[in-house]
């Protein structure tokens, strides 16, 4: 590796078949169809515990969205820490356009946007609309 940062993430696997590690990841920029399959699962298993964080934090902003406060915030599951030492900061989740969600650790640096969610089930506003029309 070059030693470059990546700061827009929209494939976990670069045309070199490099796959990001935890270091390497300063802000992510994710449209999150790129690393699902039709399933909406991880749609290889490198990006398992990315997939799950960014599912958290989809639910958590589309139940805040529809008025349905959540006492627990999202846990950081940050990139920027190691195995070792777990980052013991929330996620700060909010919309910053109308299908785009940041977030932003109140600890570490970790950061992104999230686009490419709006028809997933995990869409908590999309659910309760469904059931009254």
């Amino acid at each position: 590796m070059n030693g470059r940062k990546y700061n827009n993430l929209k494939n976990p696997i670069s045309k070199n078949g490099f796959i990001p590690t935890r270091k390497d990841v300063l802000v992510w920029i994710v449209d999150i169809r790129h690393w699902i399959n039709e399933k909406e699962e991880p749609g290889i298993p490198e990006v398992r515990e990315n997939v799950e964080g960014i599912k958290a934090i989809v639910i958590y902003a589309t139940l805040e969205a529809i008025g349905q406060n959540m006492e627990i915030l999202t846990a950081c599951w940050s990139p920027v820490s190691s195995k070792k030492k777990k980052c013991r900061g929330f996620l700060q989740v909010e919309f910053d356009e109308p299908e785009r969600i940041h977030w932003k650790c109140s600890q570490c640096e970790f950061e992104g946007i999230v686009t490419g969610w709006a028809q997933l089930s995990w869409n908590k506003i999309r659910s309760i609309q469904d059931k009254w029309h």
